[in-house]
């Protein structure tokens, strides 16, 4: 696995969240809780 690559496209991915988070918190969704989903969900990447 090309370990440069997997870093660029987790910048990206985490600019595309940054991007829509607005539209995450237009419908409600409480930024606290997307953290812990998004952080739970990585968290189990690593397994």
């Amino acid at each position: 696995m090309d370990w440069n690559r997997v870093e660029g496209n987790w910048k990206q991915f985490k600019g595309k969240v940054k991007e829509q988070w607005g539209k995450l918190t237009r419908y409600g969704i409480e930024k606290d809780r997307v953290r812990r989903d998004v952080d739970d969900w990585y968290g189990r990447q690593d397994s």
